[in-house]
Parts: C-alpha cells; sequence; structure tokens
C-alpha cells in the first residue's frame, strides 16, 4: 500500500533495540484505541437498554396523553410528548451510527508471508509501518464512534429531562392556568432547542468524549 510505503521511508533506524521500542510503542497505542472502541460500544449498549426501558414508561404514559384531559395545559403535554419521541428517536438514530459506522481497514495475517524473506531489521521496518498505519485508520474510526454516542446520550439525557417535565405538567395540569400565548412562546423554544441542542453543545465544547 502507498500510505504504508510512505511511513517506511520516515523509519530509517537500523538499531534492533531501538526498532523493537518503537513496536512496543505503536503497540500499546494499538491496545489503547482497541479498548476505547470497546468501552465505546459498551456505552452504546447502555444506551440502547436505558431507551428501552424509558419507552415503555413513555407508552404508558401516551395512554393517559390520548385521553381528553379536561385542563389547561393540553398544548404543552402534547407538544412535549411528541419531542420525547423525538429525542429517542435521535437517541436510537445515533447509537446505530456508533455501532454501525463504515469498516475500517485492517491488516490481514499475511504480513507473515510478507516478512519471510526479510531479514530483522527490514521485518520491523515493515511490522513497524502497518501498525502505525492501521493506528491512523483506528482513530478516525473510534472519534466518530464517540462522536455519535456523545450525540445519542445527549439527547436520551434531554428526553429525560422533558418526560420529567411532562410528568409535572400531569400533576398540575387542573391546578394551574396559563395563558395560551405563553403555552405557544414555550413551545417555539422547545422546538428550537430541540433542532438545535446537538450544535449548541459541539459548537461551544460541551460534553465531549475521549
Amino acid at each position: 500500500m502507498k500510505a504504508i510505503d510512505q511511513i517506511k521511508k520516515k523509519i530509517t533506524s537500523q538499531d534492533v533495540d531501538l526498532l523493537k521500542q518503537s513496536l512496543n510503542i505503536i503497540n500499546e497505542h494499538l491496545k489503547r484505541e482497541a479498548d476505547r472502541g470497546e468501552s465505546a460500544l459498551k456505552r452504546v449498549s447502555m444506551l440502547f437498554t436505558l431507551t428501552g426501558i424509558l419507552s415503555a414508561i413513555l407508552i404508558f404514559f401516551g395512554k393517559l396523553v390520548l385521553v381528553d384531559l379536561n385542563g389547561t395545559l393540553l398544548i404543552l403535554i402534547y407538544l412535549i410528548y411528541f419531542l420525547i419521541i423525538i429525542f429517542f428517536f435521535k437517541t436510537i438514530y445515533y447509537s446505530l451510527r456508533s455501532i454501525g459506522l463504515a469498516h475500517v481497514l485492517e491488516l490481514s495475517p499475511d504480513t507473515v508471508y510478507e516478512i519471510q524473506s526479510m531479514d530483522n531489521i527490514k521485518a520491523l521496518h515493515h511490522e513497524i509501518a502497518e501498525k502505525m498505519w492501521e493506528y491512523d485508520q483506528i482513530i478516525p474510526y473510534n472519534n466518530n464512534r464517540l462522536f455519535n454516542y456523545g450525540r445519542g446520550q445527549r439527547n436520551l439525557i434531554f428526553g429525560m429531562i422533558f418526560f420529567l417535565i411532562l410528568g409535572l405538567l400531569f400533576a398540575v395540569n387542573a391546578k394551574i392556568q396559563i395563558n395560551i400565548n405563553i403555552q405557544y412562546l414555550i413551545s417555539l423554544i422547545m422546538i428550537f432547542f430541540t433542532i438545535i441542542s446537538d450544535l449548541i453543545f459541539e459548537k461551544f465544547g460541551f460534553w465531549e468524549f475521549n
């Protein structure tokens, strides 16, 4: 591969001990990235579990939302219920993107055959270059995986917050009154927040994952 050949040109040492040390360094980095990717998958799995549990509770609330409530907060109740569904769908969408990203280019075991005719130093050069190339492939893959996990987690938490607000509105629905125009204003703010929340948090560097 052209990229591996370019990396080889930068590995110029003829010292076997130094090359072995270099190999240990890149192996450590590869292990760290493998652990990072595995950790991301475990966290995504937790998102799926939590979303499933909360969705079951949301279905129960749906039955209450669909009945003819005799209160003054119907607009907000219906809107928040709809926005919670959107947040949960976004959570599932980004979680699926996190585990379903494009396949990473990886080295094949054929490297074993390729180094058979090489001396020790050239074999080390070849192995280091290939592993450095593999590391370069894994980094953006894991970064994208964690980026999508971050978005999924954010949307799940926003959905949970809106869920709490929904429960509060159910509790006070028949006891308080809010002007219809104020309800429309609050509704517009909530819709706007739902649309741009990811962009706001990412623009200002909140909720970053490594």
